[in-house]
């Protein structure tokens, strides 16, 4: 009974319930049916965008990577032109120019008599220009009969200009030696003229009147023969290159004045600190300076006694000297001279007399003057 009552009740719920509304589509949404066609387009053309993309990401990378290496390259270049220029400073700094100068000036100025000599020298002197420089528009020797020989080379200066060319210069004295040729005819006459005489005297024996011909006919062209010496500055034009150097032109005879027309009012005279002494000081340690020079010109053991040096210059007798001026000063609290000396020195082998200027400093100690240094 009880469930019967339930189960009416359940159903006037049910009765009483509202209706519910049928389902309705949502508009926008719909089923699209994409075609076998349709789907091979969509998948070839996201493959074409990546191969596209993968190409353009190529192209960008390569781009960096090109624009980076040049500025590597670049860098790298400009690191090699600086480390170039270090080196062509220190080249053209170097003394080693000045060796290298002075090695081509020996082969330069030297000049044989030999033909065979001469083309060996030429050749020898290609390796110091640059490559192309023809060595024979340094001279034309067809014509020199004789020879140049180097006696002396002097380094003078160097300089380099606003090209990095580098001028150096050098003194030279050669030896130029000339031989006056016989001409065929003249030749042969002196040579029959010498025949006939060793053949006039009785102490030449007939099997060495060639030989003695031959001596007189070599007299006779040294006779011929003269040498001067000449001596002037060159100056040679030189390239620094790759750690090396080149001549780059001919070098060049100048004339370089290195003596000044000085007057007496031009001349300036030193400085020395202190009071000037007069004569009467002077003659305080004028004992002490004959002593020392005299022991200085002979080098003896007095110099060690009378001074703070071991030895001196030797064999040299002392004539007179003259002090010129001379200063007192302190220094570190002590006394101190400075003289200035005309020293007449005669040598003991040949006699010769000459005049040296010494610049004296005295030091007072233990109540007498002592040389404390000279110059």
């Amino acid at each position: 009974m009880i469930n019967f009552a339930k189960n009416r009740g359940n159903e006037e719920n049910k009765t009483q319930k509202e209706p519910k509304n049928p389902k309705q589509s949502i508009n926008g949404e719909r089923k699209i049916k994409l075609s076998k066609h349709m789907i091979q387009r969509i998948v070839s053309w996201a493959i074409i965008s990546l191969i596209l993309l993968s190409i353009f990401f190529n192209v960008v990378f390569f781009s960096k990577y090109h624009n980076i290496s040049n500025d590597v390259q670049v860098q790298k270049e400009e690191i090699e032109q600086e480390l170039n220029k270090v080196e062509e400073n220190k080249a053209y700094s170097s003394d080693k120019v000045i060796h290298f100068t002075k090695e081509f000036l020996r082969e330069y100025i030297s000049i044989s008599e030999d033909d065979e000599t001469r083309n060996s020298q030429a050749q020898l002197l290609e390796t110091y220009f640059y490559d192309g420089f023809d060595v024979n528009t340094l001279y034309n020797v067809n014509d020199f009969n004789g020879s140049r020989t180097l006696k002396s080379i002097e380094y003078v200066e160097k300089s380099v200009d606003e090209k990095n060319i580098i001028d150096v210069v050098f003194e030279i004295t050669y030896d130029l030696t000339s031989i006056e040729n016989f001409s065929d005819e003249e030749k042969t006459q002196l040579e029959s003229e010498i025949r006939a005489e060793v053949k006039k005297d009785d102490d030449i024996k007939d099997k060495k009147v060639d030989e003695e011909v031959a001596k007189r006919m070599k007299k006779e062209e040294e006779e011929r023969t003269s040498t001067d010496e000449h001596t002037t500055m060159i100056k040679v034009p030189i390239m620094a290159k790759n750690k090396g150097y080149a001549v780059i032109e001919k070098p060049k005879e100048i004339d370089t004045k290195l003596v000044a027309d000085v007057s007496e009012d031009d001349v300036t005279e030193r400085e020395y600190k202190g009071e000037e002494l007069t004569q009467s000081d002077i003659s305080e340690f004028k004992t002490t300076l004959n002593d020392f020079f005299t022991a200085y010109g002979k080098d003896n053991e007095n110099v060690r006694l009378i001074s703070n040096f071991d030895g001196g210059i030797g064999e040299k007798e002392l004539v007179e000297f003259n002090v010129l001026k001379a200063f007192s000063f302190n220094e570190k609290d002590q006394s101190k001279i400075t003289a200035v000396v005309d020293v007449k020195y005669q040598d003991e082998n040949t006699n010769l007399i000459t005049t040296n200027n010494y610049t004296v400093t005295l030091l007072y100690y233990d109540d007498r003057y002592i040389v404390d240094n000279i110059e």
